[in-house]
């Protein structure tokens, strides 16, 4: 049987921090605020914030849940960081976030090793673990245009897959 479970982490500039079930036990969302924000303006064009989020586990799975054979960040592109990190982009109509993630398997650091697969990024997971985490230990970048006013929603879709390919799209927030 294939057990996927998804969690969608949505980085937010607005006044409240919401955790909703999204369905049944395969499925959460997690919304994490990084509070209202002034940004510094860059080539006249866009203003970067820089925000560390209060909760910085992303993805966590083992104990009670499967561990899965990789992770796959939807709509995401990619380039190796330092120290064995990975700095993910994702693109929302006009905003940018840009996070770099760390992998824990078995509560140790570990050595991130991803793939590109069309829009998606697939990170490997041992097979061996009994617990997984994806985390970003240090700030998220949003860009967006300078003329930008409003509460910002940008979609982190990470889905633990433990076999085929998990198709469902249930639980996608839309960014605004």
């Amino acid at each position: 049987m294939n057990r996927n479970k998804t969690v969608i982490a949505v980085l937010m500039l607005v006044s409240l921090a919401i955790f909703l079930p999204v369905s049944a036990a395969q499925h959460e969302e997690k919304r994490l605020y990084l509070g209202v924000v002034n940004g510094q303006v860059r080539d006249g064009r866009t203003v970067e914030v820089q925000r560390t989020p209060g909760d910085q586990i992303l993805y966590q799975a083992g104990g009670t849940s499967p561990v899965p054979q990789k992770l796959r960040i939807r709509n995401a592109e990619a380039r190796s960081g330092e120290r064995g990190t990975v700095n993910i982009t994702v693109k929302e109509s006009e905003t940018i976030m840009a996070i770099n993630l760390t992998l824990l398997v078995d509560g140790r650091r570990q050595k991130i090793s991803w793939e590109a697969q069309g829009m998606d990024v697939l990170v490997a997971v041992a097979p061996t673990a009994t617990q997984v985490e994806l985390r970003s230990d240090g700030p998220v970048t949003l860009r967006v245009p300078v003329e930008f006013r409003g509460s910002v929603e940008v979609p982190l879709e990470i889905i633990g897959e433990s076999g085929g390919r998990d198709n469902s799209l249930s639980g996608v927030v839309p960014g605004n």
